[in-house]
């Protein structure tokens, strides 16, 4: 299972990409929700996302829970 916006890089460090926007965060927030991990951090590099509106902030703040 995978994402375009998603890549994970080593079992603790994930690269987002692209826009985090209302266009895109329903699809990227579905694929985040099914991914299975066993790690209880992450490291999440965001130096490749463009633009950060409501929705891509929202979801971000959900992924620190």
């Amino acid at each position: 299972m995978s994402h375009p916006q998603w890549l994970q890089v080593a079992p603790t460090q994930c690269q987002l990409s692209g826009n985090l926007d209302r266009e895109s965060v329903p699809s990227l927030w579905q694929f985040l929700k099914k991914r299975k991990t066993d790690t209880t951090q992450l490291n999440i590099d965001m130096s490749e996302v463009k633009r950060v509106d409501s929705a891509g902030m929202v979801m971000l703040i959900h992924l620190i829970e």
